[in-house]
C-alpha cells in the first residue's frame, strides 16, 4: 500500500474456504508496517513503490493518510 525511505505498510486479507462449494468468506484483514533493516540491525533505504492502477493509487492514498495519523498521534504522546 505504501513505502517510504525505510519501511512499508502491506494490507492483509485472511480467507476461510468451504471445502466442498469453494465459497471464501473474508474473516480478518489488518495492516502490517515492517521496517527493513542492514546487516547490522539499522534501518536501510528501500525502492519506492511503483503504482500502476487506481486501485494501487486509492489505496496508497488511504496508507498515507493513515501513515500521517500515526505521525500526528506520536507527537502528542
Amino acid at each position: 500500500n505504501y513505502v517510504g525511505r525505510t519501511s512499508m505498510e502491506v494490507g492483509v486479507r485472511i480467507e476461510t474456504e468451504r471445502l466442498k462449494d469453494g465459497v471464501r468468506v473474508n474473516v480478518g484483514s489488518a495492516y502490517v508496517t515492517m521496517v527493513a533493516l542492514d546487516k547490522n540491525g539499522r534501518p536501510t533505504d528501500i525502492p519506492g513503490l511503483i503504482l500502476e492502477s487506481d486501485e494501487d493509487r486509492r489505496r496508497n492514498t488511504e496508507a498515507q493518510k493513515r501513515r500521517a495519523i500515526r505521525l500526528a498521534e506520536k507527537v502528542k504522546g
